[in-house]
């Protein structure tokens, strides 16, 4: 049985690859997550082709809720993430890993 941290991470992946210009160029380098009341929200490192056809590395946050499943994309400097990390997050902010690999596998299912 796959954990709900998973199954939201999966849906996290799939918002991300939307907005993407070269979705297949996509390639996850680390998924971090932490729980805050009914969101779970996915630090996502990953690299993808740009609009100019040069590749850049970033981190993205996803918000999930985990009853309506509704997703929200934030970067790490948005202010939101920023005031969040300070009042709710601490030093370890993003303490649990997600696997990579098994996400990438139920995405391209």
């Amino acid at each position: 049985m796959l954990k709900l941290s998973d199954q939201l991470a999966v849906i996290a992946v799939k918002s991300l690859i939307q907005v993407l210009k070269n979705p297949s160029s996509l390639q996850i380098h680390s998924i971090k997550v932490k729980q805050l009341a009914d969101s779970y929200y996915y630090n996502i490192e990953y690299s993808a082709q740009n609009g100019f056809g040069g590749f850049n590395r970033t981190n993205t946050i996803v918000d999930v809720d985990r009853n309506t499943k509704k997703v929200d994309l934030f970067s790490l400097t948005d202010e939101f993430v920023q005031r969040l990390k300070k009042v709710s997050w601490g030093d370890g902010y993003m303490s649990s890993n997600v696997n990579v690999d098994i996400i990438m596998d139920l995405v391209n299912q």
